[in-house]
């Protein structure tokens, strides 16, 4: 069955309010596919489903949604979750952790302009430290989400938040649970939510707001004690300094007329360990812009379109997981950003033997500037 239309003299007006009900119908449909593994578990992984409530404020980040912003913002999740807590699941972030799916939809209480947001996202959580009945975690995740508001020049111009319907949500939420049974866990969080289309389509000023969290986490065959093994650390490092090299590339969409461009570059940083879990490095890099080129080339502009950055960050490693932050200045952009200091954050897993691949976000202020993926060596 198509999408739900109208036609009028305006063209095709969408029906939104039956869009809306195929998120929702879509996340029933998951939890039919993965009730039977939660209900089935019997092994060290094990299985749990969790309800949580969002209390928020929406931030004002930028002069061009401060009307907007200031303003509260609710929701509600429900999560499918997988706890790891054998040896192997140990050594492979170097320390216990659980991932699952989530489905959240936020509220922001503007139903004419902001609308509300459907969430599907994948997330890790590693635990930091347990204690009799608490457990301390940090949850980190994404996915892809629906809007149900977007902006539009003559509809709804003044939501700059949001340029696309699909957009991807990013959150990082730090938990205290505490064990009420063997098999039940009640939690409380303070959460950090972002969206943004990533740059892809403009306007992108994107949206974050923090959140206080209440949940519920039910496991049918008990949550795993956690009991850390005596072990061979193979993973020390061997070396105060290595090197890595990367390819990186994303996607941009100029309208009028609307085309896909290709962003691609390469880059260079030099690592220093200060410890096996915490180094620190410096960058150097270049991006090969066409979305930057195909605007030069409509105004007639002839300036350069490649863009070279260079700076310092430091990495987090969690077994063959790494999280890099990076602040860096171009000294060389004939045709200037928004600002001369932009920063970049990459998530990556080392595949093997110094090979990894991931995800990462480059923007400038608070203004998302490219979302893609990347390939690393590293030596």
């Amino acid at each position: 069955m198509g999408v739900p239309a109208i036609i009028t003299k305006k063209g095709i007006n969408i029906d939104r309010n039956k869009i809306m009900k195929r998120p929702l119908a879509l996340f029933f449909m998951a939890i039919v596919l993965l009730w039977p593994s939660f209900i089935l578990a019997n092994d060290d992984r094990k299985r749990s489903l969790g309800i949580s409530f969002h209390a928020g404020y929406i931030l004002p980040h930028s002069d061009e949604i401060k009307a907007l912003a200031n303003k509260p913002a609710c929701g509600i999740a429900l999560q499918y979750q997988i706890w790891h807590g054998g040896k192997e699941d140990y050594e492979l972030f170097d320390c216990f952790w659980n991932a699952g799916f989530e489905y959240r939809y936020f509220n922001f209480l503007n139903p004419k302009i902001l609308g509300s947001a459907h969430d599907f996202t994948l997330y890790l959580e590693p635990i930091l430290y347990q204690h009799s009945n608490f457990i301390f975690t940090s949850r980190l995740g994404t996915g892809i989400n629906y809007l149900t508001r977007i902006y539009d020049p003559i509809d709804n111009p003044t939501n700059k938040f949001f340029g696309s319907p699909i957009s991807f949500p990013l959150f990082i939420e730090g938990s205290m649970y505490y064990k009420v049974s063997e098999a039940s866990l009640i939690k409380i969080s303070l959460a950090y939510n972002h969206i943004s289309n990533g740059g892809i389509k403009q306007p992108n000023k994107g949206m974050n707001w923090p959140s206080i969290v209440l949940g519920y986490t039910f496991a049918k065959h008990g949550i795993p004690a956690f009991q850390r093994e005596e072990r061979d650390n193979l993973l020390l490092k061997k070396n105060n300094y290595r090197f890595s090299m990367y390819y990186f590339n994303s996607l941009k969409v100029i309208d009028s007329p609307k085309k896909l461009c290709y962003i691609y570059g390469v880059g260079l940083r030099y690592y220093y360990s200060l410890s096996y879990k915490y180094q620190l490095h410096a960058t150097t890099e270049v991006y090969i812009d066409s979305y930057i080129k195909e605007n030069l080339l409509r105004w007639g502009d002839t300036r350069d379109y490649k863009r070279a950055g260079a700076g310092f960050g430091h990495a987090i490693n969690f077994g063959r997981l790494s999280l890099t932050q990076t602040m860096a200045y171009y000294y060389y952009a004939p045709y200037p950003a928004m600002t001369s200091f932009y920063h970049r954050h990459d998530l990556l897993f080392n595949l093997y033997k110094g090979i990894s691949a991931g995800v990462f976000l480059k923007a400038h202020k608070h203004v998302a500037d490219l979302m893609g993926i990347q390939m690393v060596y590293g030596w």
